[in-house]
């Protein structure tokens, strides 16, 4: 029978969804970030394993964040809209970009639950009223999470203008996967054809390549990656060819067009994150989502785990 538990987590709530063989641990205050999941004895996230390292390092890392009001870079944290010149904080140590949005900021309240004999399913929201530099608008957010007992976790998040004038941004989360293995060791497919080019500065070009490289499924070994795709079609699969371990992660490409795909130095795990825009759309346009006053936009994506082959 699907579940719903709430958790002390060093003094931050942790919302605990159980259904099938999955677990997924949500945390509200840092904007409903997921935390943990779990499939069976498989830990499958990257997680923060205490509270105190989370505190310290999510705005470092990002991990499990949801991202608003953009994903990935925005070049020098500038911008313009509706001929007003803005600035976000410079909030990347790396480089000299703003980047991932601030979501991790708003905490988010549980406004529904429900449990059937199918699924465990939460609602999160927050309203936010122009507090952060460079971003004075006003908008709902309200996040929900269903987990069902066939392990799949649907994500849909939905964004309403609630501010007098347009509204641009951008969505995405910051999913870290690991699966039994060193991801050297992983394989990915997915079939994201045209990956965007970018500057010495991270910041895409305007130009695209043609890529299939994991049309038919690569080894994740030695890549270092930091790229984005187009996405054609909507599943991108994570495996471990020796215990038959699959990952997939299901996006609506009208909502989700773009794929982002990062290993991190420690190799641990790879991120692999949908967006609905490319980096440093509030500047190119491409993918940016402009909202009119009481306009709603809203986004799914699907995480599931299974034992199988590709």
């Amino acid at each position: 029978m699907p579940s719903i538990e709430n958790v002390d987590f060093g003094g931050l709530s942790t919302i605990k969804l159980q259904a099938g063989d999955s677990v997924f641990s949500i945390i509200p205050e840092y904007g409903g970030m997921i935390n943990a999941w779990t499939f069976g004895n498989e830990e499958l996230c990257d997680t923060y394993t205490t509270a105190d390292e989370l505190r310290e390092h999510w705005d470092k890392s990002y991990k499990g964040m949801q991202l608003w009001p953009y994903p990935n870079r925005i070049d020098k944290g500038r911008y313009i809209f509706g001929g007003n010149e803005y600035q976000f904080d410079l909030n990347f140590v790396y480089e000299d970009h703003s980047i991932h949005g601030f979501m991790g900021k708003l905490p988010m309240k549980l406004i529904s639950h429900e449990i059937t004999n199918a699924e465990a399913k939460i609602t999160l929201q927050v309203d936010y009223h122009g507090e952060f530099k460079g971003y004075p608008f006003s908008a709902a957010i309200s996040v929900s999470y269903s987990l069902s007992n066939a392990n799949e976790l649907t994500i849909t998040s939905k964004i309403e203008n609630k501010g007098q004038v347009e509204m641009p941004f951008g969505h995405g989360w910051h999913f870290y996967f690991k699966a039994g293995l060193p991801i050297d060791e992983l394989v990915l497919q997915m079939k994201g054809s045209q990956k965007i080019l970018l500057d010495e500065y991270n910041i895409p070009t305007g130009k695209f390549a043609h890529d299939t490289s994991y049309v038919s499924g690569a080894s994740l070994a030695q890549l270092a990656l930091d790229t984005c795709y187009v996405l054609q079609e909507e599943v991108t699969i994570l495996s471990n060819p020796k215990s038959r371990l699959q990952i997939k992660l299901m996006q609506e490409v009208e909502d989700y067009p773009y794929l982002q795909l990062f290993t991190p130095e420690d190799r641990k795990s790879i991120a692999i994150e949908p967006m609905s825009c490319e980096p440093n759309a509030f500047n190119s346009g491409r993918g940016l989502t402009i909202l009119k006053p009481g306009e709603v936009k809203e986004l799914t994506c699907k995480l599931s785990a299974s034992k199988n082959m590709i």
